[in-house]
C-alpha cells in the first residue's frame, strides 16, 4: 500500500500477528496516524505504529472502505441532479452561503455604476470548492463543488474505479463514463482545471 498514512476513525484494534490466537499488541484512539503497508493473503493490513512498532489490523476489506475517511452514503438521482442526505445538506449550505453573498452584493451601495459591475463581475459563475474527507464503498471522497449550474464530487480514486462502484450501485453508465437516459449532464470522468486540486475523478452533473 506504499506506505500510506491514514488517522484512525474510531476504536483500531492492532494485533501482534495473523494467527487466530494473536496478542492484542495496541488499541488506537481516533486520531491516531499509522503507516499502511500492505495486505496480507489472509485479509489483514499490516502497519507500521508511530513508535516503529510492527501490527496488522484484521478484516481488510472492510478496514480499505473506511481509508478516504469515516463511511458517508451518496443519494444521487442523474435525472434532476439531485444529492440527498449528507451530501445534498452540504449543498444546500453552500447555496445558502452564495445567496447571502449575492444579497449582501445587491444591498450595499457603491461609489459608481461600474464599481458595481466589477464586484459582480468578481463572484459571478465562480464555483464554490469544499474538501472532504469520507470513504463511500472503497472510494475516497475528497471533495465537492457547487458552479454556476452544475455540482460535482471528487474522488481520489480512477475514473474507472469510480464507474465501477456507481455501476455496482445499480447505476447505468455507459463506456463513456456518461449516465445514460438523462437530459442533463451527468458523467464520471477525470478532473481538469481547477477541480484537479480536489481530486482525481470528477462526478459531474448540471447543464
Amino acid at each position: 500500500m506504499n506506505d500510506q498514512s491514514w488517522v484512525a476513525d474510531g476504536l483500531i484494534d492492532v494485533w501482534a500477528t495473523t494467527l487466530a490466537d494473536s496478542n492484542l499488541l495496541d488499541r488506537l484512539r481516533e486520531g491516531t496516524k499509522l503507516t499502511l503497508l500492505g495486505t496480507t493473503a489472509d485479509n489483514f493490513i499490516e502497519v507500521k505504529l508511530a513508535d516503529g512498532r510492527y501490527g496488522y489490523l484484521a478484516d481488510a476489506p472492510s478496514m480499505l472502505k473506511r481509508l478516504g475517511g469515516k463511511a458517508i452514503s451518496i443519494g444521487f438521482n442523474p435525472q434532476t441532479c439531485a444529492f440527498s442526505g449528507e451530501i445534498g445538506a452540504e449543498f444546500v449550505k453552500i447555496g445558502t452561503e452564495l445567496r447571502a453573498q449575492w444579497q449582501a452584493l445587491e444591498a450595499k451601495e457603491f461609489a459608481s455604476e461600474s464599481a458595481r459591475q466589477k464586484a459582480y463581475a468578481a463572484v459571478e459563475g465562480k464555483s464554490k470548492y469544499m474538501r472532504l474527507r469520507r470513504s463511500f464503498e472503497g472510494l475516497s471522497l475528497t471533495g465537492l463543488a457547487q458552479h454556476y449550474e452544475s455540482q460535482s464530487l471528487y474522488f481520489d480514486d480512477s475514473p474507472a474505479k469510480v464507474m465501477d462502484v456507481f455501476r455496482a450501485q445499480g447505476f447505468d453508465i455507459g463506456r463513456d463514463g456518461l449516465f445514460t437516459g438523462t437530459e442533463l449532464y451527468a458523467g464520471i470522468a477525470a478532473t481538469r482545471g481547477e477541480g484537479a486540486a480536489y481530486g482525481k475523478t470528477e462526478l459531474g452533473c448540471g447543464v
